[in-house]
């Protein structure tokens, strides 16, 4: 088993809030199969793909410091964000086809390592899995990883307020999604007043999705609970970040992995929850930075122009 922790966090009162830490972003911004921010012109890519009810404004400035030795993409997710909002089709591979078909149009051919945190940690797993020539390796920062669904739908119960009415898939929170898309800038002020914890901007992304990109997006990719069941097919080294105070995350299940797949190792920040990549950049940005030190003494033949072509299953 491969397992780093670090020393104890600052106290609670100490790491919090969150939103004073946070900085926005920059980037040219990329319309097309998906929005996205790409900043940087040379380097080995890092593509870095949010969580649920998120988009790229989660990764804030911090991230931008990847460009000065990367080339970084931060896509908005089908369904999320500024991206194309389509009636349907929201499960693991469509995800992941809309993020490959992205860099494609961005103009990126060689392998890229892939950051995603929570959805966006299961969806990075998806594309190394299905398209195994694009991908480097894999940081899964919160990975929602389960046993079964049993486990993910006991888990994704802690979630906050807005993510467990929207993924009860009930008739009142369709009703309330719907009036939230009608009334969006209202929607807004009360997703950050229901979130005083977040950065305003991260708040007020919670809201730009309809509830088809959402309540699919919940029910195929993090509660369907197949993340496990796709690493047997996984070529590439994948690492996975957790907080130990993450009630989302099964810890106990992340370290049986790496027992049973030489490729996965798990690393745990004590003190860390769910908002592990906004409340502790640094540690994040040290697992993606141990990638690109991996990558800069790789096997040059890895950066050939890969076929677009997705594994069959």
């Amino acid at each position: 088993m491969n397992l780093a922790q670090q020393p104890e966090a600052p106290t609670a009162s100490k790491a919090r809030p969150v939103r004073k830490r946070w900085i926005a972003p920059g980037g040219i911004r990329h319309r097309g199969i998906l929005t996205a921010r790409v900043l940087g012109d040379r380097g080995v890519p890092v593509v870095l793909l949010h969580g649920i009810a998120g988009s790229s404004n989660f990764w804030g400035a911090a991230y931008d410091s990847l460009a000065d030795r990367a080339r970084l993409v931060a896509p908005d997710l089908l369904g999320f964000g500024d991206s194309p909002w389509p009636a349907s089709g929201y499960g693991p591979d469509e995800h992941a086809d809309a993020v490959v078909a992205c860099l494609q149009e961005i103009g990126i051919q060689v392998p890229a390592i892939v950051v995603g945190h929570s959805l966006g940690a299961l969806i990075a797993l998806r594309i190394a899995v299905r398209y195994p020539d694009r991908v480097r390796s894999v940081v899964g920062l919160a990975p929602p990883i389960y046993r079964n669904r049993s486990e993910a739908k006991s888990r994704m119960s802690g979630y906050g307020l807005m993510e467990r009415l929207f993924s009860s898939e009930s008739r009142f929170a369709k009703a309330i999604c719907m009036w939230m898309c009608a009334h969006r800038p209202a929607a807004a002020k009360i997703a950050v007043w229901l979130r005083p914890d977040l950065p305003p901007a991260i708040a007020r992304d919670a809201v730009r999705h309809t509830w088809t990109s959402y309540s699919e997006t919940y029910r195929r990719v993090l509660a369907a609970a197949e993340g496990a069941s796709w690493l047997p097919d996984l070529t590439v080294p994948l690492v996975l970040v957790a907080g130990d105070r993450d009630n989302l995350v099964d810890l106990d299940f992340l370290k049986e992995l790496t027992d049973r797949f030489p490729l996965v190792s798990v690393r745990v920040r004590k003190g860390a929850g769910h908002d592990l990549p906004i409340a502790f950049p640094d540690y994040c940005l040290e697992a993606i930075s141990s990638m690109l030190d991996a990558a800069s003494v790789s096997d040059p033949n890895h950066e050939r122009s890969p076929a677009l072509a997705p594994r069959q299953p």
